[in-house]
């Protein structure tokens, strides 16, 4: 080995160029000023595991089909605690919806022709500020019932002239 090519001048043989900014580095790193090594990020790979645990865990999970339903048997002397805490204080009005026709009140009451006067009849029966003539309080349950052949638009149309009438509690029950 000749003196040129000694451990010692390794730096010696290296191209001046490289030198120069491995120093330049090396002076700004000790000064604070350097820019922070950048490293690579190889995202294939952990989008790779990402879907492998995702096939992982869809295939090993065991999906019940009764899982649905839930036991809820009361023991007789709960029942009987109980009382009738599971019916309803109030009957609910009950809407009936039918194809080409109006809305159609079941019970005792004046039958809208449409659905305005629906709403009309139903904020005349409302109970506030003191009204001697009102019919229901803003919770009245009151159920809306479409036939099954009853478009959707005309279901949310009977329910917002109810929600606008000021009632909050509707609900929707089958024929």
């Amino acid at each position: 080995m000749s003196e040129r090519e000694s451990p010692a001048n390794v730096h010696a043989l290296a191209p001046k160029s490289h030198n120069r900014a491995r120093h330049t580095r090396i002076r700004s790193a000790l000064r604070g000023d350097a820019q922070p090594f950048r490293v690579p990020l190889a995202i294939t790979p952990m989008i790779d595991v990402t879907f492998l645990l995702l096939i992982y865990f869809l295939l090993t999970t065991n999906f019940a089909i009764d899982e649905k339903h839930f036991r809820t048997a009361l023991a007789p002397e709960d029942l009987t605690a109980m009382g009738s805490g599971l019916t309803l204080e109030q009957d609910p009005l009950r809407i009936q919806l039918s194809v080409g026709r109006p809305p159609r009140l079941l019970g005792p009451y004046r039958q809208p022709v449409d659905e305005i006067d629906l709403e009309r009849f139903l904020s005349d029966a409302l109970a506030i500020d003191g009204r001697t003539n009102a019919l229901f309080r803003s919770d009245h349950p009151i159920l809306v019932v479409p036939d099954s052949d009853v478009p959707w638009d005309h279901v949310v149309v009977v329910f917002d002239a109810i929600v606008r009438s000021g009632y909050t509690s509707v609900g929707f029950a089958s024929p």
